[in-house]
Parts: C-alpha cells; structure tokens; sequence
C-alpha cells in the first residue's frame, strides 16, 4: 500500500519506487488518491478535480493494481462507483496534472519539501493535524499535540521551509495558525 496522487510527482522518489516494483512483480494499492481531499477542496474551495481523475490518474501509474479511495460523503461514493461507467474524457487527468499548482496555491499538501525544520518541528504532521482540527477538534487531536516534541509556537519564523517548498506555501504564517488552532 502506498499513497498514489496528482501530486506524486512532487515527493522524492516516488516514480522510482513504482517502477521498482513494475520491474520485481509487485503490485502496488493505491492509497489517497485524493490527498486526504487537498485534490478536491483547497482553501475552503473546490479545486475543478473530479474524484474521477484522480482515480484515473492512480490507477494509470507503474505497477498499481487496485486503489481504497475513502469517501467523505455520498456524493463522494457514488462519483466512485460511477468510475467503470465514466467516459474517456471524465476519467482524462491531464487537465488537472497541467494546473495542479494552480489548484493548490498556498494549501500544504505534506510533501516534506520544507523540512528540514532547524527547531525540529514537525511540520507535515503538525499542518496536517491542524486542518484537521479545524474540520472538528477531538480529544485524540488535543493529545497528539500535547505530545508533540516540538511545537508551532517554537516556529524561529526564518522562512527557510517557505524557501524550499514546490507549491506556494507559506509555512510560517501556517505554523501560527496551527499555534492558534490548537491554543499555543
């Protein structure tokens, strides 16, 4: 199992890994096509990228046999279902992969390019538990962050992350809203 999505490209890696195991005979499991839902909804918007494509997209890479999607809703389900039904040019990701920094703009979509973090933040799980938190604090988020080693509000603010990110992020300003999402 592995996570297969639009923005594969973007970790390190991740075509190699795949063709690696097209050559040793390894079926690959698609997982998070939609990259947790960053592919659908970004910054409170949609994004134009269907379900469709980005099961087209997984689906078409070296070695993927099957992918598990996850739905957040009916819609969701039932746009997934229709994947055997759907037309060429419903299923066609290209458009998507062409504009996928277009798409995403400022919304962190965990590649780890920003890492690493010299106070040693955490900061893909750190982002990641924040927009989470946001869709509905829960006990289990308020623990992980009262675990963690390092928190946003040790952020030294020097933008290098921002520096070395391939879709415009600003992690800075994200560490502070992770801060305040989580109250310090």
């Amino acid at each position: 199992m592995f996570g297969v999505n639009l923005l594969g490209d973007s970790r390190p890696a991740h075509g190699e890994l795949l063709m690696a195991c097209a050559r040793h005979g390894v079926g690959v499991i698609a997982t998070k096509p939609f990259a947790g839902g960053t592919l659908l909804v970004a910054n409170g918007r949609s994004t134009g990228i269907s379900p469709l494509q980005c099961l087209s997209y997984a689906l078409s890479q070296p070695a993927v046999t099957t992918t598990v999607p996850g739905a957040r809703n009916a819609q969701q389900l039932r746009e997934i279902l229709r994947y055997s039904e759907a037309t060429p040019e419903e299923r066609d990701y290209r458009p998507a992969l062409a504009n996928i920094h277009t798409y995403l703009a400022g919304t962190c979509v965990y590649c780890n390019h920003c890492l690493p973090c010299p106070q040693g933040i955490d900061i893909f799980n750190t982002l990641m538990m924040a927009d989470w938190a946001r869709a509905g604090m829960t006990d289990e988020l308020r623990q992980w962050y009262a675990n963690l080693a390092a928190k946003p509000t040790e952020c030294s603010e020097r933008g290098r992350c921002s520096e070395r990110r391939p879709i415009h992020v600003e992690v800075v300003p994200k560490m502070r809203e992770a801060a305040a999402v989580f109250g310090g």
